[in-house]
């Protein structure tokens, strides 16, 4: 109804195919005006009409190009209009529409190339399609004075975008200046289909001034089939910053959002370090103690050191440097090189992104759910179909266990596909861990919830073939011996070991092929001696399943 009280009507005219429209001028609307809205082609099916400052919008199919179409009506009997296209591609049928608070449509409609019901919300009138938002910017204020670490970021994708880079940029009179303080890759691979926080690490680690504006902003390619989609808060909740677009960064031109974006940035933490060590190669941290580097370092402090190469620091002290030195302190310190002093300190380190994304997680614990769940402990004294006996070997995987692995006399687990524990891990008593021979030249895994604990000959294996690694991983952040996430007390070779969220303890004379963790502490005569074969492990779930490959694993001083 209008505001005069009398009916307005959408309606296909089947005779003629078109759309039409009627602003009835009377009650029982025997008198009306009728304009034809839309007759290119077959149009005007499954209409929806409302009316908005007294003039109709109206939804509806167009069944020749198989479209959603929006109509604006710019007077009382539509004869002028806008038409838009919101959704191509085989949509529109059964339409239903309404306004939202900011009297935008909200549109409900069948897609029947994939036979979905979908929603669609205008962000403008009439309801037209985006404009290509190449670049996407956020703003934020710091509370406090401290260095940026790493941002997370709300997305999704579509299609199969190529990587984006995250830039933190200083604020020029209200949006993105060109002043690059840091930057980061946004790895597209590890963006799902649905919302998800990723993480991005910094390449630097910038200092930002407490209630300074700063901006975060992804620098992504065009591509309209391809893209990232970056998810906000269309009611603007956050009071220390918004969102802006551009199709080009580095030229500018940002306009508003009118939209939060999603994020979350890291400040301060502790500084990197490495303390009491030997390095065979190059070693660089902000805080370097009673190290031996064979080859060069960088840091922010050395002190207590032996370095074959060449050092680059702020402050060395108590030091011998077999080859050149920058710094801008120096005390008690032989240098068998030249020297530069002053200089500019290296920057810290950046951090480092890790080589197992959350999405290859959720599809191993996929994976380990689909053969099946057990609850309850499994190995040493466990529940029925996952007992072994002292001395005994079970063959299991793909499986979730809602449970332990305990493994404490001399027992053998054969894992044929994923194997993921809610609880705990415990090996001992040279009991072992090892891959089915069917998994090939590929590797497979066992990991927890909870922690890992080796000790007394415990045992561990690939399938026996070149190029297959058995590995273990903890998802916890501490809570275990020493306070770590993996504690080892025996040596460990053809098995990897990741910790992301926590410690891996390495007791005496332990040494070990591979090591991924959040921290690392190596007791006296420890060593860790990476394969060169990791670099190219290919992970099976088993059987028939599909693999995994974990990019650019290597070692990293």
């Amino acid at each position: 109804m209008g505001s005069d009280g009398f009916a307005r009507i959408s309606y296909y005219d089947d005779g003629n195919n078109d759309l039409k429209f009627v602003r009835c001028t009377n009650a029982d609307c025997a008198t009306k005006n009728i304009t034809t809205l839309d007759s290119s082609g077959d149009v005007g099916r499954y209409s929806s009409l409302k009316l908005l400052s007294d003039l109709a919008r109206v939804v509806y199919h167009d069944g020749s190009n198989g479209d959603l179409k929006y109509i604006q009506c710019a007077n009382a009997d539509c004869s002028t209009k806008n038409v838009s296209v919101p959704d191509p591609d085989n949509v529109g049928q059964y339409t239903s529409l309404a306004f939202g608070s900011d009297n935008f449509g909200r549109i409900s409609y069948y897609d029947v190339g994939n036979a979905d019901l979908k929603f669609l919300r205008c962000a403008q009138d009439p309801c037209s399609p985006s404009a290509p938002q190449v670049d996407v910017a956020q703003s934020f204020q710091p509370a406090a004075t401290n260095r940026a670490v790493k941002a997370d970021l709300y997305l999704k994708k579509v299609g199969s975008p190529a990587n984006a880079t995250l830039r933190l940029i200083s604020d020029s009179g209200g949006s993105p200046g060109t002043s690059v303080l840091a930057t980061g890759l946004l790895n597209a691979s590890s963006v799902g289909s649905s919302y998800g926080w990723l993480t991005v690490n910094f390449s630097t680690t910038p200092t930002l001034n407490a209630n300074t504006t700063y901006w975060l902003v992804i620098d992504a390619a065009p591509d309209n089939s391809n893209y990232l989609v970056w998810g906000g808060d269309s009611a603007n909740g956050y009071t220390r910053g918004t969102g802006k677009k551009s199709n080009d960064w580095s030229i500018g031109n940002w306009s508003n959002l009118n939209a939060d974006l999603n994020f979350r940035v890291y400040m301060g933490g502790i500084d990197n370090q490495i303390s009491t060590v030997s390095v065979d190669g190059s070693a660089y941290a902000h805080f370097m103690d009673i190290v031996t580097v064979g080859g060069n370092a960088g840091a922010f402090t050395l002190n207590s050191g032996t370095i074959g190469g060449s050092v680059s620091a702020d402050t060395i002290s108590n030091c011998t440097i077999g080859g050149n030195a920058s710094y801008n302190v120096k005390t008690s310190c032989t240098i068998g090189g030249t020297q530069t002093t002053p200089t500019t300190p290296p920057s810290d380190p950046a951090v480092q992104a890790m080589p197992i994304t959350q999405e290859m997680i959720d599809a191993w614990k996929a994976q380990a759910e689909a053969g099946g769940t057990i609850n309850g402990d499994c190995g040493d004294g466990g529940v029925a179909g996952c007992d072994i006996p002292t001395n005994g070997t079970l063959t299991l995987g793909p499986k979730k266990i809602n449970g332990n692995l305990i493994l404490a006399n001399n027992q053998t687990l054969v894992v044929s596909g994923t194997i993921y524990i809610t609880g705990y891990i415990d090996i001992d008593n040279g009991s072992a861990i090892q891959l089915d021979p069917s998994y090939g030249t590929k590797s497979g895994l066992v990991f927890s919830d909870g922690t890992i604990h080796l000790a007394n000959n415990g045992n561990f294996s690939g399938s026996g073939q070149v190029g297959s690694y058995l590995m273990l991983m903890s998802l916890a952040s501490g809570g275990g011996h020493h306070g770590g996430a993996i504690d080892l007390h025996n040596n460990a070779s053809g098995v990897i070991f990741y910790a992301a969220n926590g410690l891996v303890y390495l007791h005496n004379n332990v040494n070990a092929t591979q090591l991924t963790a959040k921290a690392i502490t190596l007791d006296n005569n420890a060593t860790i001696s990476y394969d060169p074969g990791l670099a190219n492990a290919l992970f099976s779930g088993g059987g028939s399943s599909g693999s995994f490959k974990v990019k650019s694993w290597k070692e990293i001083e």
